[in-house]
């Protein structure tokens, strides 16, 4: 069966942060978007949101989520820093 989803168009990813966890945001943002390819969420070649327009979206600092970010893609998104 073919998808309809547009492989051109940034998804909307949802994120629960909780910002009382010990757990680090950029950790729980990554999380969630693991889960997300995990369970078929978030397709093959689907656009993630730009680091900025997520920061946006999740009322979150956009330097902490990006230099976080760009961590975990370097390394694959395995292990902790």
């Amino acid at each position: 069966m073919e998808s309809h989803k547009s492989l051109d168009v940034a998804v909307e990813i949802e994120v629960s942060l909780d910002h009382g966890s010990r757990t680090a945001l950029y950790q729980q943002i990554f999380d969630c978007v693991w889960c997300d390819v995990i369970d078929g969420t978030l397709e093959p070649g689907q656009r993630l949101p730009t680091v900025r327009q997520l920061a946006v979206n999740l009322g979150v600092h956009l330097k902490e989520n990006k230099t976080k970010t760009k961590t975990k893609t370097k390394s694959g998104g395995g292990g902790e820093e």
